[in-house]
């Protein structure tokens, strides 16, 4: 089972959403300082662990959703 070619495209939309909200909140708690040692720590823990930066996760991130919505694309070429 999946999403059709419409429902790629709302599931997308909406994660795109959620991901400019989250860069907007993490920059705002950045500026103000607010951001907890222990999260910017463990953060950088797991990104290290994976052998990514935070930069190279976002592009990463980015990267999949242009593929994904290529793909999705490409299912209603096919429709």
């Amino acid at each position: 089972g999946g999403f059709d070619r419409v429902g790629k495209e709302i599931f997308l939309d909406q994660i795109e959403k959620i991901g400019d909200r989250w860069e907007v909140y993490l920059a705002r708690f950045r500026l103000m300082g607010e951001l907890a040692p222990g999260y910017i720590d463990s953060a950088d823990r797991l990104l290290t662990r994976l052998g990514l930066t935070a930069p190279l996760a976002q592009d990463l991130i980015k990267e999949a959703h242009r593929t994904m919505r290529q793909e999705a694309s490409e299912d209603k070429s096919l429709a």
